[in-house]
């Protein structure tokens, strides 16, 4: 559970602001209330469709997370936030090796992302892949002491 809750914290941290809707989710217990209204032009805004994928997701609405995520995508295919998120619902759905296709898309545009590397890790570790789990771990490691 410290894994699920750590994950949560840093999705909020990480991709929430981008939208500005942090302040709303705290507010709510229904990402369902982020819907804005047909062709509003905030919804042709991709961090918009990111935040409310991540917040589909960790209520747990996984199918509705990876349709908002592919919306996010459509807008802008060249964000691994995107593909890392979506990685996250898929991997919610039990679709580990699409969620690993979407991991591999996040990393192969940023592939020192210590987030990305270390769910790619998790998932292929929840399928019995602990030596790869472990490289991506220290990858990760890498990465993250790289940046700072």
């Amino acid at each position: 559970m410290i894994r699920g809750t750590l994950k949560i914290q840093w999705i909020q941290k990480r991709w929430l602001p981008k939208a500005g809707l942090l302040k709303i989710l705290r507010n709510t217990t229904s990402p369902l209330k982020l819907s804005i209204g047909p062709l509003s032009w905030i919804q042709k805004n991709p961090d918009f469709w990111l935040a409310k994928g991540s917040a589909l997701n960790i209520h747990g609405k996984f199918n509705e997370s990876v349709k908002a995520l592919n919306q996010a995508i459509a807008l802008n295919r060249n964000d691994p936030s995107y593909y890392t998120a979506k990685a996250s619902a898929l991997a919610g759905l039990g679709r580990q090796y699409e969620a690993l296709q979407a991991y591999d898309q996040a990393i192969t545009l940023n592939p020192k992302d210590p987030g990305s590397l270390v769910n790619k890790g998790w998932t292929l570790f929840n399928m019995g892949n602990a030596s790869d789990a472990l490289k991506l771990f220290e990858k990760a490691n890498r990465s993250e002491s790289q940046r700072t």
